[in-house]
């Protein structure tokens, strides 16, 4: 079921009970509440704000699979459809930016482990395979770095450290998900018309 939202003179987009507790929601005063107050250039290019980033990451819960919305609400008066159309470009393309750099960190901190541990095998070999008059004290000794290396080299392929791995979750999420503008009064009367949860039950003593 789907509510029309508020005429405007302007095609609005469409908001579905299906996704009510799919969302997040941010609102703004204005446009510019998304992007740095440093960056003067056009909204197709311009850096987006440290604090909405925050924001929206704050009020980021995982949820199912699934298709996943950012409501970003405003009054109707500084509105302007062109305009939207464009931030929701950036916004996409922001968080597909930070995906691929995150992605790359990924790949470079495994590529490193695969180096350590073929550095350790051959501090190995040569410890104890090439005929080098070690004596055994020695050759433990020099033992240690090439166990070390192999030991945290399969660290960095098996584990990706959980901030990285949650950091991806997020960019990843974000940057196939929808993004949609609306007046402020639109998601009222949405609110309004929304079923109201069931009870919980009571506690059994």
């Amino acid at each position: 079921m789907e509510i029309a939202p508020a005429t405007t003179g302007k095609t609005e987009e469409k908001l579905e009970f299906a996704t009510a507790f799919k969302a997040i929601q941010v609102a703004l005063d204005n446009y510019q509440d998304i992007f740095s107050d440093f960056d003067t250039g056009p909204y197709s290019h311009r850096t987006l704000s440290n604090d909405f980033v925050n924001e929206v990451e704050r009020r980021y819960v995982e949820t199912k699979p699934g298709e996943f919305e950012v409501r970003l609400t405003l009054p109707a008066r500084e509105r302007d459809q062109k305009v939207e159309m464009v931030i929701k470009k950036r916004l996409k393309d922001y968080f597909t930016g930070r995906l691929k750099e995150k992605d790359d960190e990924i790949s470079k901190k495994r590529n490193v482990g695969i180096i350590r541990i073929v550095a350790g095998v051959l501090i190995i070999i040569a410890v104890f395979e090439l005929p080098i008059p070690y004596t055994t004290a020695m050759s433990n000794i020099l033992s240690v770095p090439g166990w070390f290396f192999i030991w945290s080299g399969f660290e960095n392929i098996m584990d990706i450290p959980g901030k990285l791995a949650e950091e991806r979750q997020f960019l990843g999420r974000f940057s196939k998900a929808k993004y949609h503008f609306y007046s402020e009064d639109e998601l009222i009367v949405v609110a309004e018309k929304l079923p109201e949860p069931p009870p919980i039950p009571p506690m059994k003593p």
